[in-house]
Parts: structure tokens; sequence; C-alpha cells
């Protein structure tokens, strides 16, 4: 099959899971050409994106809104590079509409015909419905919800009329966000459920860990954002050491419009010796960090918009290094921990029940074995990205045959 991947940012450390899932269908024999709407972090450091040459099979659609004189000279200038290119687009579009997309519609004169359009987050479904429309490209459009833009109470955010009537598929990363999808609109027969991929082979442990040990090592992943709920659990820290466990160092990894929150919880409480803010770091830092930690803990809430953890690829990252779970029972996190067997499930905000489940693990250490190694197994047999990948490709066809119907 030929397929089109349209994202935001990329390459982008943050959604990894789109070079996991744009390399998993290429191995499944598929040609595969990525379409984003913004360039990624400069010197981007990924074993995949590297060996798989994705930068070769990236185009950009710089999409500007700005109606300034050196934007219509750019545009002219552009035009006048490719003339010949002129009257293919002038046929399907005219001249309204075409002279204030060229960077969006050029990237599609070579290729346009696609079995596949696969547009993460709903603004890219939506733009490929418009470029659908106006017969710059061809193909099925496949749509996938993260969460983010799309979980906001009361807002319109993620809803696109057109898209909920035309879209052929809606891929939703967990229940939680299939049920939100579902109340703004978007028809609950064409959703399909399917976790979103990360590299399993990657996330392993490079040795056997052995308990008791003096310190325990907790930690936490995740954007520095009022969703995520770090607060609670740098609070819960406080509430371990007032009873007495000072056995304990609870790092962070992330950056955000919280951390000076973070910051002055633990300068007013004197926690520096116990609490340590990595800020962001690389996955291969991550992967270091997971494998040094013996707890992993995802204090989610649901915020003031109504936004809360939608999938949370890390705790499946973290079960995956064998580490047992902690973490909050609302958006889709519920979803990726099996209570009391891989980690627990407590309820958000209540500091108090973070703090039980933690200190359970701190006065009965051998279960941080026996809990990481059954999250391993868990992982594997639910969020195997092999799995997930003959899923895909499985409803790909679906759509392709109801298509030919």
């Amino acid at each position: 099959m030929r397929i089109a991947v349209f994202c935001g940012k990329f390459p982008a450390y943050p959604e990894t899971f789109i070079i996991e899932e744009v390399c998993s269908l290429i191995d499944s024999g598929n040609e595969v050409h990525i379409y984003a709407s913004e360039r990624g972090i400069p010197n981007f450091k990924n074993d995949k994106y590297e060996k798989y040459q994705l930068s070769n099979r990236t185009k950009y659609l710089n999409r500007t809104q700005s109606n300034s004189l050196l934007r219509k000279l750019n545009h002219i200038l552009l035009w006048l590079k490719n003339l010949e290119k002129l009257p293919y687009f002038l046929k399907r579009v005219g001249y309204k509409k075409l002279f204030g997309n060229i960077y969006l519609y050029l990237p599609f004169y070579e290729i346009k015909d696609f079995d596949i359009i696969h547009c993460h987050f709903a603004s890219k479904g939506n733009l490929a419905l418009e470029l659908r429309k106006n017969r710059i490209i061809s193909g099925r459009i496949v749509t996938v919800f993260h969460g983010s833009g799309l979980v906001i109470l009361n807002s319109k955010k993620g809803v696109y009329p057109d898209l909920i009537k035309e879209g052929d598929l809606f891929i939703a990363n967990s229940i939680f966000t299939s049920k939100v999808a579902v109340s703004k609109g978007y028809p609950e027969n064409k959703i399909f459920r399917l976790p979103a991929p990360f590299n399993i082979e990657k996330f392993q442990r490079s040795q056997p860990r052995s308990y008791p040990k003096e310190k325990i090592v907790i930690l936490s992943v995740g954007r520095l954002i009022p969703f995520k709920g770090f607060i609670y659990g740098v609070k819960a820290i406080r509430k371990l050491i007032d009873d007495g466990y000072t056995n304990i160092e609870y790092r962070i990894i992330g950056e955000g419009p919280m951390r000076e929150v973070i910051e002055n919880e633990i300068k007013k409480f004197s926690l520096e010796s116990y609490v340590t803010l990595l800020g962001q770091q690389v996955s291969e830092i991550v992967k270091n960090e997971l494998d040094g930690a013996d707890l992993f803990i995802m204090p989610g809430i649901i915020d003031e918009n109504g936004r809360a953890e939608a999938q949370g690829v890390v705790i499946q990252e973290a079960q995956a290094m064998q580490l047992p779970v902690i973490a909050s029972n609302v958006g889709g996190m519920e979803e990726g921990v099996k209570d009391g067997e891989t980690g627990f499930l407590v309820a958000q905000k209540d500091i108090g029940e973070l703090a039980d489940r933690i200190s359970w693990f701190l006065k009965n250490q051998d279960k941080l074995k026996k809990f990481g190694e059954k999250g391993r197994d868990y992982v594997l047999e639910r969020f195997d990205p092999r799995k997930s990948t003959d899923k895909l490709i499985e409803k790909y066809i679906e759509i392709l045959d109801k298509a030919d119907c």
C-alpha cells in the first residue's frame, strides 16, 4: 500500500510513537511518505529515524496565515521557480486557492494518489480532507485521536463537521479517548481503538534488580503541565518523609509551565535532597533513568479544562522496563495498569492514597520485582507494536474493500 502520514512537528521527542508506527508500516512492506506541518528538532537523535532515513521520506507543508507583503513576494518567487507545474494545479483549484497555498500543494505534485492518508490529530485529518476535496490528493482518510486538542470541556476544538461526515476511519488510543470523540460528534461505528505504539525491544532492563535496597528511586516522566499532576507526586513524597520514610528519591523528567510551582513546593518544604527535576531529556536518557529506577508514578488529574492523560505511553515503557506503576484512575491510564498485579490505581489528587501505595512497596521491596515482571508480561501481551501494526493494516484493508464495493 502507498500511505501518506500527516503529522505536526516532525521529528519530535514527545511523539516518537509516530516514528515507531512509520517504521513498522515500512517493515510490513508499505510505501510510506511523511507530510509534516512544521520542522522538528535540529540534530534529532533516534536510532530508527536514522536507520530508516526518515528525513528523506519527509516533506513539509508550510501553511501560513500571514498576509504580509514578504509572504506574497515569496509565493510569487516560488511560482516563478515552478512555472511548469502551474497549469496542473490551476486546473484543480483555480487561481484564488492556488496563490495562497503553494507551499501546501507543491509537495503533492509528483505523488498525489495514496491508498491511505493516515493523519495524526483531527486538525491534520481535516487538512487531508480539504486537500482531497480539491483533488490535490486521493485516498482513504484515517484520523488518529491522541487526546490532546480533543479533550477540552465545552470546547469545539478538535471538532470538524466535514471530517465527522466524510472521514473514513477514526482511531482512538484508549476507551477514554473514544468516548470523548463520540461526545464531540464523531461516529462511534467508525472509531477503532488502538493504543499508540512504542519500541518495546528498546525498553528492556540492562540487568536484574535485587532487593532490599537502602534507597528506592521513584520516577515520573512527562511535560510539567497541570493534568500530569506531578505536584501531587511531590506532595506525596513530602508526606512520606514526614512519616519517616527517608530512604527515597523522586526524580521527574520533563519541562513545562508548572516547573516554577513544583520548584516552589520543593523549596518551601526543603525537599531538595529528595526531589530532583531533570528537565526535558532525549529518549536515551529517559531509558537510562527508567533502568535506574525502582518504581514509576503517574499522579495525573482531570484539569479545569477537562483534559486528562489519554493513554500515557510512558506507562507502558515503564512496565516494559519491569517497573511497577502507580497511576491515577482517570483518563486512559486505568487501561494501562493491571490494578493489584502490575501496579496500583489511585484516586486523583488523593495524596494520602498515593503515599500509602508507595509506602507499601517501601515496606515490601520484594514486591517491586514481582510486580515489575508481571508488568512486562502485561505490556508484551497487550501493547506489542507488531500486533498493533497487523491490526492497523487489517483496518486499512477493510476500508479499502468498502471503497471498492
